[in-house]
C-alpha cells in the first residue's frame, strides 16, 4: 500500500502540466556524481518540479549525502523513494535547512522528486551520490518486494512513449483521459473509486452518458451536410435530413402543435370510436354501470397496444422462438404481462409512499389541463376520488398480478405456446380474435392474416396471473375494481402516453412504446438513459438539435447509423472491426481459459460452454447493409415520410413503420438471424442477446475513453475489453446458461454442474446485498443481490477475462511504452488496467439517482461495480500491494471466485 508521503508527492506533482528538465537530463550516470537542484546555487526556478532517477552499481545500493540543503519548510519538498519510480516505497520526505544529512536505498535505485512552491524563493540542494555495500542502515526503511515501477523480476520498465511515435497523441488522449479523474491523495487499496474517480468533475455524467452526447454531435454536423440532401442520395437519408429539420423547427416552436391539446383530444376520440367507451373521469355526468363485453376488452387492449404503442393490463412484442430458433418458425409472439405507469419496484411498500403524492398531483394537473382544453368542469372530490382509483387499479397490478422479476429470471416457465382458439377457452375475459384483429393493424403482409387465424400460436407468459388478472375485471372480483374505475383506467393511460402535447407540459416525448427489432432479453452494458441535451454544452449545436438527433437515434436508427459511419470510418469500418475484432477474440480465449480451470463444471458442460463460445455472433461497428444503398433503401421501402410532412404526421409514421418492422419478423421461416444488431449502432452501450447467442460492439462504443487503436493494451482492455468480457459473461450468468450456442433455451449443465454454478450466484447475491449506498430513512437503501445478480456476475467474470486476454496480449507483444505524463508514466501498465476500468465507472450520483438505481436498474450503482469486482481479484490486490486485511484484500472465505478457480 501506497503510504500518506507518497500519495501527496504525486497528489502535488499533479497539479503540474509538465516536469522541467533536471540539470544533468532525466537521469545520472551509473556509480556516482552530484546532484542539484534547478538553477542551484541561485534560487531555484519558481515551481520547479523535477524527477532524479539514480542507479548503483549492479549489486549495490545507493547512498546519496546533502550538503548544502535550504528550502522552504513550508512549501517545498524532496522525496525520496526506495526503486526506479515515484510509485515505489518512500524513505523519507525532505524540507527546510538540512545540510550533512544522508539516506540509503535498499536495492539499486533511487528516485527523488522535487517539488516547490513559485510563490517563493530559496536556494535548493545539492549533494553527491555513490554506490555503497553492506547492510542498509536503519536511517532510511527496509523494504522488500518488487517495486510498484518495474515490470517485474528481471523485466526492464519500458520507457516514455517518443513524441516522433504515430501513437504519440493517442497516448496522450489517455493520459488525459485518466488525468482528469484520478486523486492519488486517495489509498487505492481500500478506496479505489476515491482513487480512480476522486477528481472526476462535478458536472460531468457518467462516460457512457458523455460519450452519447458526444457522438449525438457526430451524428447532427453530419445529418446537416448538403451532400444528403440532394436528388442523387438515397431516400432513407433524405427522409432522415428532412425530419430532423422538421424537428428542430418544431422543437423551437412547438406552441401551434401543443395548442388545444388536439392531439390528445384526437387520440381519446379515436379510441372512443372504436371501442364505445365513455370516459366519466372527464365527462363526470357519464357512468360505465356494465362491465364491457369481452369483444370490447380485446379491441381496446389490442388497440392500445398495436395502434397506440401504449402496453396496459397486457405487454405484446416479438421475439426468437426460444424452443426452435432455427426452425421454420423462428419468431413467436409474446403475450406478457402488465406494463405501469411507474417501474413496477416503485410500487412496493415502503417505496410506494415517496411517489405517490406526486403520482396523484401529476394526474390531477393532467385532468385538470384536459377539461379547461375540452370545455369541462370537474367536481374535486369526484375527480379525487377517480384519481385515487387509478392508484388502486396500479397497486393492485403492481402487487397482487405480476410476477416478481427474481422469479422471471427462469425462463422456461414463461414460454407456454398456446392457439388463439384454446386462449379463449382458458382466458375467456377478452375476445383473442378481437384483440388480435387491433394488435395486427399495423403488421405487413400477410401476418395480419396469421394473427388473425384461430390457429395462430403465441405465449401467454404469465399463465396463473392472466388467469387472474381475467377475474379481477368482472363482478364479484376481489379487489372491489368497478367498471367506471376500468374504463376510466385505460383512457388515462392513453392520455398520459400523450401528455406531452398538452400545452403546459415541457417534456415532448411521445411515452409511447418505441417498437423497435426483437430484443426481448437483451443484455446492456448499462441502462439506456435519454440524453437531456440541456444539461451537455456544445457550442455548435442547440438543444432542439441535439433533441432531434437524438429521436433520429431512436426511430431510424439505420439511417442514423449511416450518417454516424460516413463521418467515423473513411475505410468503411474495415480498420475498426480488425483491430476490436482482435481484442474481443482474445477475450473470448481468456474466458476459455477460465472455464478450462473449473473443477466444478463436468467435461459434457464444459464442451458445451465452449459451444457457445466457438458459435458466439461477433456484431462489431454496424451492420453491413447500411453501406450498401440499395439494400438501405429497401429496409426503408415502407417509410412513408414526405418532405412536406408536419412533425407529428412524421411522428406517426414512425411510429407505424416500427411496428410493422417488429411484427414483421413474424412472417420469416428460416430460422432467426443470429447476426441482427437488434440495436442502434449510434450508442455507447453494448449488449449479448441470449436468445441469438450474440454479442454486439457497436460504433457508438469504439470510441475514447473506452477503446483507440492505438492506446496501450492496458487501457484498451481496461475499458472496451472489460465490457467486452462483461458482455461474454452474460452467456454464461443465471440466466444465460438457460441458452445454448444457437439460441434455444436449453439448461446445458448438468445437476452436479448446476450445483456448483449456484454456488457461485449465491456468493454473488450475499455479496452484494452487503452494499448499501444509501442511509436507512430510503426503502430499499441497500442493492438487492437477486436482482442485480446477472450483471455482478458479468462484471466480476468479464475483468478475469479481458486481464487474461491482456496478458496473453503483453506475453506475444512485449509490453507498451509508459504514458507520456509526469505522474502517470510511472505507474505499470498493470495498474493502467485497473485504472481504465475504475474510470469507465467515474460518476457524481444523487442520492435520488441512486435511489431511482437501487429500484430499477439490473446493475449495481457504479461505485458498486468497482468494489464487489476488484475484491474479489487478487490481480488488483497485486497491482496496487495491497496489504492482506485491506478492502481489497479481505482475506480467504471473503470474497467470491466468479467463474474462475478459487483464489
Amino acid at each position: 500500500m501506497w503510504s500518506p508521503l507518497t500519495l501527496l508527492a504525486l497528489a502535488l506533482l499533479s497539479i503540474v502540466t509538465s516536469v522541467r528538465a533536471c540539470p544533468n537530463g532525466a537521469g545520472y550516470p551509473v556509480g556516482a556524481g552530484s546532484i542539484q537542484s534547478p538553477n542551484y546555487p541561485q534560487n531555484y526556478d519558481n515551481g520547479a518540479n523535477c524527477v532524479y532517477h539514480i542507479s548503483a552499481s549492479q549489486g549495490s545500493r545507493v547512498m546519496i549525502t546533502f550538503t548544502a540543503f535550504d528550502t522552504e519548510a513550508c512549501c517545498d519538498y524532496l522525496f525520496l523513494y526506495d526503486g526506479p519510480a515515484i510509485t515505489s516505497p518512500v524513505i523519507t520526505k525532505v524540507s527546510g535547512v538540512k545540510n550533512g544529512v544522508s539516506f540509503q536505498s535498499s536495492g539499486q535505485y533511487m528516485t527523488l522528486l522535487f517539488t516547490s512552491d513559485p510563490t517563493v524563493n530559496r536556494p535548493g540542494f545539492s549533494g553527491q551520490y555513490s554506490s555503497v555495500t553492506g547492510p542498509t542502515p536503519s536511517m532510511g526503511p527496509s523494504t522488500t518486494g518488487t517495486p510498484s515501477g518495474t515490470s517485474g523480476p528481471g523485466i526492464p520498465t519500458p520507457p516514455t512513449i517518443s513524441s516522433n511515435s504515430p501513437d504519440y497523441n493517442a497516448y496522450v488522449l489517455a493520459a488525459q483521459q485518466l488525468t482528469q479523474s484520478i486523486n492519488v491523495k486517495a489509498d487505492p487499496c481500500n478506496d479505489f473509486w476515491s482513487y480512480a474517480c476522486g477528481n472526476y468533475p462535478a458536472s460531468s455524467p457518467i462516460s457512457f452518458y458523455q460519450a452519447d452526447s458526444n457522438n449525438l454531435v457526430i451524428q447532427a454536423t453530419q445529418i446537416m451536410k448538403p451532400q444528403y440532401s440532394q436528388p442523387q442520395a438515397p431516400l432513407p437519408l433524405r427522409q432522415t435530413v428532412w425530419y430532423f429539420n422538421t424537428c428542430v423547427a418544431a422543437q423551437n416552436n412547438f406552441g401551434p402543435i401543443t395548442q388545444g391539446g388536439t392531439i390528445v383530444i384526437q387520440a381519446l376520440q379515436a379510441f372512443q370510436q372504436i371501442t364505445g367507451l365513455p370516459f366519466p373521469m372527464l365527462n363526470q355526468n357519464q357512468n360505465q354501470q356494465n362491465w364491457p363485453s369481452a369483444n370490447t376488452i380485446g379491441t381496446a387492449l389490442g388497440y392500445l397496444s398495436g395502434v397506440a404503442g401504449v402496453d396496459t393490463l397486457l405487454s405484446p412484442y416479438v421475439d426468437t422462438n426460444w424452443a426452435d430458433p432455427r426452425g421454420s418458425t423462428p419468431y413467436f409472439l409474446y403475450v406478457d404481462q402488465n406494463s405501469l405507469m411507474y417501474p413496477k419496484t416503485y410500487y412496493q411498500p415502503g417505496t410506494w409512499e415517496q411517489f405517490q403524492d406526486g403520482f396523484i398531483n401529476n394526474i390531477k394537473a393532467t385532468m385538470t389541463q384536459l377539461a379547461g382544453l375540452t370545455g369541462k368542469t370537474l367536481d374535486p372530490t369526484t375527480l379525487a376520488n377517480d384519481v385515487m382509483d387509478i392508484v388502486k387499479i396500479e397497486l393492485a397490478l403492481a402487487r397482487n398480478l405480476s410476477t416478481d422479476d427474481t422469479t422471471r429470471r427462469q425462463f422456461q416457465r414463461s414460454y407456454n405456446p398456446t392457439s388463439v382458439s384454446s386462449a379463449q377457452a382458458s382466458y375467456p375475459f377478452m375476445d383473442w380474435t378481437a384483440y388480435f384483429r387491433q394488435l395486427s393493424t399495423n403488421a405487413p403482409g400477410s401476418v395480419p392474416a396469421m394473427m388473425n387465424n384461430p390457429s395462430f400460436t403465441f405465449s401467454v407468459m404469465e399463465t396463473t396471473k392472466t388467469l387472474q388478472l381475467g377475474n379481477s375485471f368482472q363482478m364479484g372480483n376481489p379487489y372491489g375494481f368497478t367498471p367506471r374505475q376500468f374504463v376510466n383506467y385505460l383512457m388515462y393511460r392513453l392520455v398520459d402516453s400523450n401528455s406531452g402535447f398538452l400545452p403546459s407540459f415541457r417534456d415532448r416525448r411521445l411515452q409511447k412504446k418505441l417498437y423497435s427489432p426483437p430484443m426481448g432479453k437483451t443484455r446492456y452494458i448499462i441502462l439506456p438513459e435519454p440524453i437531456d441535451p440541456e444539461k451537455f454544452e456544445n457550442k455548435d449545436l442547440t438543444s432542439a438539435q441535439m433533441e432531434c438527433t437524438q429521436e433520429t437515434l431512436n426511430s431510424l436508427s439505420y439511417t442514423n447509423a449511416r450518417f454516424f459511419v460516413d463521418a467515423l470510418y473513411p475505410d468503411k469500418g474495415v480498420n475498426i472491426r480488425q483491430a476490436a475484432g482482435g481484442l474481443i477474440s482474445g477475450i473470448l480465449s481468456g474466458f476459455q481459459s477460465m472455464l478450462d480451470q473449473l473443477p466444478w463444471m463436468d467435461d459434457a458442460s464444459k464442451l458445451s460452454a465452449y459451444g457457445k463460445i466457438t458459435s458466439l455472433v461477433k456484431n462489431i461497428a454496424f451492420p453491413d447493409f447500411i453501406l450498401d444503398d440499395a439494400q438501405l433503401t429497401a429496409y426503408y421501402a415502407n417509410l412513408n415520410i414526405q418532405q412536406t410532412d408536419s412533425y407529428v404526421t412524421m411522428l406517426n409514421k414512425l411510429s407505424v413503420f416500427n411496428m410493422a418492422t417488429q411484427f414483421g419478423y413474424l412472417a420469416r421461416t428460416s430460422g432467426s438471424d443470429r447476426t441482427d444488431f437488434n440495436g442502434a449502432p449510434g450508442i455507447v452501450n453494448a449488449w449479448y442477446q441470449p436468445e441469438l447467442n450474440s454479442i454486439t460492439f457497436p460504433a457508438g462504443i469504439l470510441q475514447p475513453p473506452f477503446y483507440h487503436p492505438q492506446f496501450p493494451a492496458s487501457v484498451n482492455f481496461g475499458g472496451l475489453g472489460v465490457v467486452a468480457g462483461h458482455e461474454l459473461t452474460h452467456g454464461y450468468d443465471d440466466q444465460g446458461v438457460q441458452w445454448d450456442g444457437v439460441g434455444k433455451l436449453s439448461h446445458w449443465l448438468d445437476p452436479s454442474s448446476q450445483q456448483g454454478f449456484q454456488r457461485l450466484a449465491n456468493c454473488v447475491i450475499n455479496e452484494y446485498n452487503g452494499f448499501c449506498p444509501l442511509p436507512g430513512n430510503y426503502t430499499p437503501n441497500c442493492i438487492k443481490g437477486s436482482q442485480t445478480q446477472g450483471e455482478n456476475i458479468a462484471d466480476n467474470g468479464g475483468i478475469h477475462a479481458s486481464w487474461r486476454a491482456y496478458k496473453t496480449h503483453v506475453a506475444l507483444n512485449g509490453p507498451d511504452p509508459r504514458l507520456p505524463d509526469p505522474v502517470l508514466s510511472q505507474f505499470t501498465h498493470d495498474q493502467l488496467f485497473f485504472l481504465s476500468f475504475g474510470r469507465v465507472w467515474c460518476a457524481n450520483e444523487s442520492p435520488a439517482q441512486l435511489f431511482r438505481q437501487l429500484l430499477v436498474d439490473p446493475h449495481s450503482p457504479y461505485k458498486y461495480r468497482v468494489f464487489g469486482t476488484i475484491q474479489n481479484f487478487p490481480a488488483f490486490q497485486s497491482a496496487f500491494h495491497c496489504p492482506s486485511g485491506s478492502n481489497y484484500a479481505p482475506g480467504a472465505g471473503k470474497h467470491c471466485n466468479v467463474w474462475v478457480l478459487d483464489n
